[in-house]
């Protein structure tokens, strides 16, 4: 065997995993609705597809670059009620390797605001969630305990 061919194979391997890509669930949470969906990662972008379960006829998708390393990062959105709109994102723990979550505020152009969820607690936030409650609402949890308590 060639000198350099095991270093070949290896950069090969490491190549392929990077292109095959990865799945992660995906949701977008507004205050009377959710779209949830999944995103894909290939290569160095993760791109996503979400719908609203009761209006069918309602998806919103985007793409964002996740390798960059920023902690902090915006990217566009676009509906197919011809909506377009901005997420202002930031990553938790280790997104990068898929161990933690990107949340963010998404912004339409109507003025709507909502949670961007990618990662594990996608299929299980809520408007109700304290997530929702800081990101959207701009409460700290403090602030939402006092108003369920009354």
């Amino acid at each position: 065997m060639p000198a350099g061919e095991p270093v070949m194979r290896f950069k090969y391997c490491l190549l392929a995993i990077f292109l095959a890509g990865c799945a992660s669930p995906t949701a977008i949470v507004f205050k009377d609705y959710k779209l949830v969906g999944e995103g894909n990662s290939v290569g160095n972008r993760f791109s996503f597809n979400v719908i609203n379960r009761y209006n069918t006829s309602l998806t919103c998708s985007g793409e964002y670059n996740f390798a960059a390393l920023e902690k902090e990062f915006t990217f566009p959105v676009s509906c197919s009620d011809h909506r377009t709109g901005t997420v202002k994102a930031r990553r938790t723990t280790d997104s990068i390797r898929s161990e933690g979550q990107v949340v963010g505020e998404i912004t339409l152009s109507d003025g709507m605001r909502g949670l961007f969820v990618m990662g594990r607690d996608a299929s299980s936030i809520q408007s109700s969630s304290l997530l929702y409650e800081k990101i959207v609402n701009k409460k700290t949890p403090d602030k939402v305990l006092e108003q369920s308590d009354k």
